[in-house]
């Protein structure tokens, strides 16, 4: 391998003000894989929070407020996240598991939609409604930021869903005395600051990524040069010892299985003396 197709550009970033992805797909592929490996605590646990709210909302549904439609809607939400949910671990397609991740945020933000209509229409409290419109542009927010993915035209047709919905809100929200013309700007500017973060973050994190495919190359190339050459090598820092190629890591893994005491501290010995000879 030539030195200079270890850093040469094929493998650079293009990015531009909607997205960032690497040339190479499949470096955009093992960056994505890396990503999931890294935050899927945090998805899962979210994905955890998801379902035990769709089951509070459920319970609440049944014994409290007993609105059919709204146990339905959330008894079929619950079903397709738990489905998404178990599918999300047998998938391994990257590009495939962040488009079951973003399935999952938009059922819970079609949920909440759900869920702020059929309080407005048993006439609750005004501040219940809007605790729930609340919600659908905070949760909605934190669900993009860890997305495994940054997609400008994702991010802009949720905020459009979540602004439709405000809008809709003016037109019935005439019995209440609040208006929720600042939501809607609060929603837009939240968007734009979440996008901005979110490819900002990423950015940074390709390069850092792109960065360790280099130095691993480098290392491996230089490991594979050192085992080529003849010989027991041997790499000291001070009195400690950094490095040793694979020639000597055979013959320790052998002396470790060989039976023969005697032969063992014989080859030991030997070791010894090569080290004390260079």
């Amino acid at each position: 391998m030539k030195s200079n197709e270890l850093i040469r550009s094929s493998k650079e970033i293009k990015t531009n003000i909607f997205t960032t992805s690497f040339v190479d797909e499949n470096i955009e592929k093992n960056y994505l894989s890396f990503i999931m490996e890294n935050i899927k605590n945090l998805v899962c646990f979210y994905f955890t929070i998801i379902s035990l709210t769709y089951i509070a909302m459920i319970i609440y549904g049944l014994f409290v407020i007993k609105l059919e439609i709204f146990f339905i809607a959330n008894g079929i939400s619950l079903a397709i996240t738990l489905i998404l949910f178990i599918s999300y671990f047998y998938v391994n397609c990257p590009f495939k598991k962040s488009w079951l991740e973003i399935s999952v945020f938009l059922i819970f933000l079609f949920s909440l939609i759900i869920n702020s209509f059929s309080f407005y229409y048993m006439n609750f409290e005004e501040f219940r409604v809007l605790r729930i419109i609340y919600c659908v542009i905070i949760l909605i927010k934190f669900s993009l930021l860890i997305w495994s993915r940054t997609i400008f035209w994702v991010s802009s047709l949720i905020c459009l869903i979540n602004v439709s919905f405000l809008i809709i809100w003016i037109i019935l929200l005439k019995n209440f005395k609040t208006s929720i013309v600042d939501e809607i700007a609060i929603e837009i500017l939240l968007s734009i600051i979440c996008f901005v973060i979110k490819k900002f973050y990423d950015s940074n994190l390709r390069i850092t990524f792109l960065e360790r495919i280099k130095y691993q190359k480098y290392f491996y190339y230089n490991k594979k040069l050192i085992n080529c050459m003849s010989g027991l090598h041997f790499t000291f820092s001070e009195n400690r010892l950094i490095y040793m190629n694979d020639n000597i890591k055979s013959l320790l893994n052998s002396l470790m299985n060989d039976k023969n005491f005697k032969g063992k501290i014989l080859n030991v010995f030997s070791i010894f003396l090569i080290l004390f000879i260079y």
